[in-house]
Formats: C-alpha cells, sequence, structure tokens
C-alpha cells in the first residue's frame, strides 16, 4: 500500500487511529514481473480474513478487526 496518494494517505492514517499493525508494500515495484505485471486497485490490505480494496474495504476491515476483538473478549466470560 505504498503510494503518495491521498487515498494511501489517508488509509496509513485509519490504520494508525486503530491501533491495527501494517506493513507498506509498493506494489508499483512488483508490476513488470516475469509474468506480464498485473494492475492493482491501492489502497488495499491483505489480511488472513481476505484481500479488501479501496477505503472502503480498508474501513470495512477495520470494523472487521474491532468486532472481532469483542468478541475474542467476551469468549473468556
Amino acid at each position: 500500500m505504498v503510494n503518495s496518494s491521498k487515498e494511501c494517505e489517508e488509509a496509513r492514517d485509519l490504520f494508525d487511529r486503530a491501533n491495527i499493525p501494517y506493513v507498506l508494500y509498493n506494489i508499483d515495484e512488483h508490476n513488470s514481473g516475469c509474468c506480464g505485471g498485473y494492475e492493482g486497485k491501492v489502497p488495499v490490505v491483505f489480511a488472513p480474513e481476505g484481500i479488501f480494496r479501496g477505503l472502503d474495504g480498508i474501513k470495512s476491515y477495520i470494523e472487521l478487526s474491532k468486532n472481532r476483538e469483542k468478541e475474542s473478549e467476551s469468549a473468556y466470560w
């Protein structure tokens, strides 16, 4: 999700505010690989729960993460 676009900056800010760790990945560096390259929509999140594209997808992922935390906290009670 490395990109200087306004959307990528906003995505990083959303993760920072939600205290969700993330790794930056520059998809443009790998666009011209041996298989002819690919097009990607940024920002995008690759997570165990799936792939979330665009700011709406990232916001959905953050909400999913918050809900998962609430469920796991109450699972012990």
